[in-house]
């Protein structure tokens, strides 16, 4: 099965040198996995029109006062883009991979402009003309990396999200399907640190993708293959390029019970009952509800205090 093979490459990569190059050669030019289809920048900007309409319902204040923190730079900086075009007046984004480059940045950019040419765009986003214009013009220039972040009062780091020396505090923290991918005692440290980094008044929104990330290119397994491993067999099968905490909704929800943080809204999407009663779970899931099992996609809203 592709997946299988998948996963034993990604095992070893992890484990060279220079396992983040490696794996970037790997997804574009192998697995295509990364490659910016209208399909992976739709589901950006559905992310980017998530975060946005969350930010203005709960927190209804002007756009350009706030600043914003966003965890996983990923391939293509298309929510920060978006985010800019809407208003924020700035955004810092933290990984600790660089996925990026020049190329993918314009790539980006690019997508960004055909879709506003065929009206493709208005649909997740009425853009700041005045940026849009200075935008298309950093592209038309074709700008470094860092030319282009000063332009867009963007700060990309490296870093641990837990011990990162912050410039400020964040009206704004967001993430986007990066949760699944961090093992459940760092993700408490990185959300008790953004939760100390919000300012009052502010939110977080966080949208994870709990499925089985193996399942998006090999349709010959659930989204729940990987409910069927015990732990230990699953810590033979995960790799740290894409790491997979497979925890589940219910679980991330205790997490922010456990630090006190105070979810304000949560919207979850299932997949077919079907396809988690075909696969024979481990017995570490055996006191989960089926419901809770069936979630394959959640996103948590939540502020410093009730």
């Amino acid at each position: 099965m592709k997946w299988i093979a998948k996963a034993l490459v990604q095992k070893v990569i992890s484990g060279l040198p220079y396992k983040e190059a490696i794996n970037g050669f790997f997804q574009q030019h192998v697995t295509g996995g990364v490659a910016l289809t209208d399909t992976h920048f739709r589901w950006k900007m559905e992310a980017a029109e998530r975060h946005l309409a969350y930010y203005r319902k709960h927190v209804q204040a002007d756009m350009s006062a706030v600043d914003v923190l966003e965890l996983g730079s990923g391939w293509y900086p298309i929510v920060p883009i978006a985010m800019h075009l809407s208003g924020v007046r700035s955004i810092t984004t933290i990984d600790i991979y660089s996925w990026g480059s020049q190329e993918k940045l314009h790539m980006a950019i690019a997508k960004f402009k055909e879709w506003m040419a065929d009206g493709r765009l208005e649909t997740y986003l009425d853009p700041d003309l005045d940026r849009w214009n200075a935008l298309c013009a950093l592209h038309d220039e074709q700008v470094d990396v860092p030319v282009f972040n000063a332009a867009l009062n963007i700060a990309q780091h490296l870093g641990d999200a837990r011990t990162f020396n912050y410039p400020m505090k964040y009206g704004f923290i967001c993430s986007n399907n990066t949760l699944e991918h961090i093992h459940a005692d760092v993700l408490v440290g990185i959300l008790e640190r953004f939760h100390g980094q919000l300012e009052a008044g502010g939110i977080m929104s966080h949208l994870i993708d709990l499925s089985d990330h193996f399942a998006h290119a090999d349709k010959t397994i659930t989204h729940y293959n990987f409910l069927k491993y015990s732990d230990r067999a699953w810590r033979r099968i995960d790799n740290d390029i894409q790491p997979q905490n497979r925890l589940r909704h219910s679980e991330y929800l205790g997490i922010y019970r456990q630090l006190g943080i105070h979810v304000m809204e949560t919207q979850t999407w299932s997949g077919a009952p079907e396809d988690l009663r075909s696969v024979p779970l481990d017995e570490k899931y055996d006191h989960f509800e089926e419901d809770d099992l069936l979630v394959t996609h959640a996103d948590i809203i939540s502020a410093p205090t009730a």
